[in-house]
């Protein structure tokens, strides 16, 4: 396909947006007649599920010799910037397909961000890297302006604002937050950074700053994803910034970011302490409490990705070794420390239960066929669907819940106790919502909730005998019971060792005050790279995208959660994606050194000869085949990841690696070593 064909360089129509491929007639004649603006006409056909469901390779950027950390496209989507391991930026022309600009950064390091400064006509660019400096390029004369050498450990992403052409931040793996501003002289010295607008050490063990995002909107507000659950986000407007001053010695030798970030770590830094509202916390409600559990088992969790929508409101995590959750900025009474209260009243509780419509019915029909075959995973897809048309339907909710409650994946747990509980509220004589409402208590170990919920449906029952001596009610009773009485014989003093610092408790009232999450996104992998992005796609997000470990990139529909297209993009990992600001258009990149583009393919493309070979063949990996190969079989790949998500990361590479030689070898191809860039 041209590329010409997607953009429309020049179309009298508009500057931009794919304008060749119209999937509404109705849209197309109010743009005619003039009610409608040709930019809300591009707004609205920017992506549909046609669209997704089209998507494909149509053009490769190559030049890199190492992985493909980052790319950034500029503000109209005419260049495209990418970082590497190979400790150069490139920066792509897109609409003639050539590399524009080679930057030798001079980082010895890994290059993990890279961000065009806004207002600067594209002209300078922003690096951060491994080496924990900062670097800023003129792009035309190829001449660094700036190096920063705030950070004491890598550097992992960089974020800009349109309301501060000449300010920027890094978050780095030293648990700092960096604020630069280009119109004022340089702050710092060999000892002393004065520039630190976040300090989480004081609050956390060892704290790594994974990404950092502005709100679009209310650009005051700035998120922040590190080695934990939470998703914080900070009003700028309330933060002062601090200094942070090291000892002399640790500058003497080449181990001196080493020795500084050793000191940063151990030692509790005076920083004031933050006023009232100035940051907001949200995590999954289920992870907190599971957060230890993991630790203790190997198994950390952290935010590897976060994203404002374009309006906003939201907020979008992808949580390393987790799922992807989506978050209401404005939520205020979704908590994370909510409890499931007996006989409380709700809006949302009717007299009249709702009658489900006629396309809800079919597909919850659906999904109960599919229940009953044990495919879980489709079953929830139906009623998803049946739950866009019928939102208030305590039946729809209670049949997801035990689909979730049978899928186990991680999240199901939780998730069915919330929509048990919705189950329930709508109709407190659903006795089958009851009843997977106590189980989904038990499975997140609410025990004291889940004797209470027991005890009354002994009260609403007890004329039914059948109901509360059944086999199935009395087993999750007895292990209740028997949950409850290991918890008072084993439990700890409640005492404190040690008297908590102000930061420390501070710490602990954020956490508790966290919201809880609206949607969530399944079927990815995200456990070996810490630098795996997920976004919105659309002018409206009506899409949800991410890469994943096993190659493959996921797109979901925003409103169901279901997965629309998964497509093979790396053939190792996917890490990034970038849709375009105007036209159907996303890049990505990962462990291969290549950048790929992908597009909409013409109708006519779709043909009986070339659409076999754009599949994965039946008895295939999960996930395989070549570069651009749709994964047909999604519920056995979604599977797979959910395994790998459990697994040993190292063991999965290891396989990763001999699978790939073994497939190497039966093409004709040798390979020296496992790949050098699978871990970040």
């Amino acid at each position: 396909m041209e590329i010409d064909s997607i953009f429309h360089w020049g179309s009298s129509c508009s500057s931009y947006g794919a304008f060749g491929i119209r999937s509404s007639y109705a849209l197309q004649s109010e743009a005619r007649y003039g009610l409608i603006s040709p930019v809300q006409f591009r707004r609205m056909q920017q992506w549909s599920v046609e669209f997704v469901r089209r998507l494909g390779l149509f053009w490769e950027l190559k030049g890199h010799e190492g992985c493909v950390n980052c790319i950034e496209w500029n503000h109209d989507g005419t260049l495209l910037a990418s970082g590497s391991d190979d400790y150069r930026v490139r920066i792509w022309d897109i609409p003639h397909r050539k590399e524009k600009h080679v930057i030798a950064t001079g980082h010895t390091g890994n290059i993990f961000g890279v961000k065009f400064l806004p207002g600067s006509a594209d002209n300078i660019v922003i690096s951060a890297a491994a080496d924990g400096t900062v670097r800023v390029f003129d792009v035309n004369y190829q001449e660094m302006l700036y190096c920063f050498s705030c950070h004491v450990n890598r550097v992992k992403r960089v974020a800009v604002s349109p309301d501060s052409p000449s300010v920027f931040w890094s978050a780095g793996e030293d648990g700092l937050v960096i604020q630069y501003d280009l119109r004022e002289p340089k702050r710092c010295d060999a000892n002393t950074c004065r520039q630190v607008l976040i300090n989480l050490n004081p609050y956390m063990t060892n704290p790594e700053c994974k990404s950092i995002a502005c709100n679009p909107v209310q650009m005051h507000y700035m998120a922040v994803g590190a080695t934990d659950c939470f998703t914080r986000m900070y009003d700028r407007r309330k933060l002062k910034l601090s200094s942070i001053t090291y000892p002399n010695h640790m500058f003497d030798d080449s181990r001196g970011l080493v020795r500084r970030y050793s000191w940063l770590s151990s030692h509790n830094t005076e920083v004031e302490p933050l006023e009232p509202g100035c940051v907001k916390y949200f995590a999954p409600g289920h992870l907190p409490q599971k957060e230890q559990e993991s630790r203790n088992q190997w198994r950390n969790f952290s935010i590897t990705d976060v994203r404002f929508s374009a309006d906003g409101t939201s907020i979008l995590s992808n949580i390393g070794g987790e799922q992807i959750y989506l978050f209401s900025v404005s939520e205020s009474s979704n908590k994370v420390a909510k409890t499931f209260s007996i006989g409380e009243q709700s809006p949302l509780r009717s007299k009249n239960i709702e009658e489900i419509s006629e396309y809800a019915q079919k597909n919850k029909d659906l999904g109960n066929e599919y229940y009953h075959r044990g495919d879980h995973n489709s079953a929830i897809a139906y009623y998803n669907r049946a739950l866009l048309m019928s939102p208030r339907s305590s039946v729809l909710y209670s049949n997801r819940a035990v689909a979730l409650i049978k899928r186990k994946w991680d999240g199901d747990s939780y998730q069915a106790l919330l929509d048990a509980y919705m189950a329930y509220v709508l109709d407190p004589a659903n006795e089958k919502a009851h009843f997977r409402l106590i189980k989904g208590l038990a499975l997140v170990k609410r025990w004291k909730e889940a004797k209470e919920w027991c005890e009354d449906f002994h009260r609403q029952y007890d004329n039914r005998r059948q109901l509360v001596t059944s086999p199935s009610f009395l087993e999750l009773e007895q292990q209740i019971t028997d949950a409850l009485k290991a918890n008072r014989n084993g439990k700890r003093s409640r005492q404190q060792t040690k008297e908590l610092s102000a930061m420390e408790t501070q710490e602990i009232k954020w956490r508790e005050a966290a919201s809880d999450y609206r949607n969530k996104f399944v079927g990815h992998c995200n456990t070996t790279t810490d630098i795996k992005e997920a976004g919105f796609l659309g002018q409206n997000g009506e899409f949800i995208m991410a890469g994943s470990d096993d190659g493959s990139f996921f797109i979901w529909d925003r409103k169901s959660t279901n997965l629309v297209k998964v497509i093979r993009g790396d053939s190792n990992i996917v890490n990034c994606l970038q849709p375009h600001p105007t036209s159907c258009v996303i890049a990505t990149s990962g462990i291969d050194n290549e950048v790929r583009l992908w597009a909409p393919r013409a109708v006519e493309e779709k043909d009986e000869t070339e659409e076999p070979a754009r599949r994965s063949p039946a008895g295939a990996e999960p996930a395989s085949g070549p570069i651009g190969t749709e994964v047909e079989d999604v519920t056995r790949a979604t599977d797979a990841n959910q395994r790998r998500m459990n697994a040993d990361p190292w063991t999965m590479i290891l396989g990763d690696w001999i699978q790939n030689q073994a497939n190497a070898a039966g093409a004709g191809v040798v390979i020296n070593g496992p790949p050098n860039c699978a871990q970040q």
